[in-house]
């Protein structure tokens, strides 16, 4: 059930082309996000990983938020840009990769891999959580808010699953259709996500 909702919200928005302002909008903001996110550290996964001491809360250098003369739907969309980034590299590093390396694999997975995890887990729940809010307060990202909203859900619901000793394979590969499909809305309207993992 949670796979299907994580697959369907994405997959449809990815469907629907951006209309012409939300996609000249998203055009001008890159020419921003860009020297911004390099000023904050972000990286499209090649670079050092950010750390995850704690999660990060309010407006921080995280997000590149505090940079001089933004306006507020800038700061917004470098918000997105940075959150999005940590989670889905924290999300490819941790779980998907070794998902598809077979370490959480019945019946002997990785402990090892398991405990990685379950902590990437919380990182990328709160970083999707993040995201999503900054999706919301900016009117050029109109067209991610519904499947970073699914998104979001979706990893809340896996994480409690998580915290309860539950893990499925299905959703992991679910949540890998659901992050594709909004990087690639993302990107094709001129603001393309890195990753960058964090430390776990």
């Amino acid at each position: 059930m949670l796979g299907a909702r994580l697959i369907k919200a994405p997959a449809q928005a990815d469907k629907r082309p951006m209309t012409r302002p939300s996609a000249r909008a998203l055009s001008v903001l890159v020419l921003v996000l860009v020297p911004a996110l390099t000023g904050c550290g972000g990286s499209s996964g090649s670079g050092s990983p950010r750390s995850s001491a704690g999660p990060a809360t309010g407006t921080t250098a995280h997000d590149g938020a505090s940079a001089v003369g933004l306006s507020p739907e800038h700061r917004a969309a470098v918000a997105f840009a940075s959150h999005a980034a940590v989670a889905f590299g924290t999300f490819y590093r941790f779980i998907y990769t070794p998902y598809k390396a077979g370490a959480f694999n019945p019946p002997s997975p990785s402990r090892a891999a398991l405990a990685k995890a379950r902590k990437a887990a919380v990182v990328v729940a709160h970083e999707v959580d993040m995201a999503s809010r900054a999706a919301r307060a900016s009117a050029a990202l109109a067209q991610l808010r519904t499947p970073m909203a699914t998104l979001d859900e979706g990893f809340r619901v896996a994480l409690a699953k998580l915290k309860a000793g539950h893990f499925k394979l299905a959703e992991i590969q679910a949540a890998n259709i659901a992050i594709s499909a909004i990087k690639g809305s993302a990107s094709g309207a001129g603001l393309p996500i890195g990753e960058s993992p964090a430390s776990v």
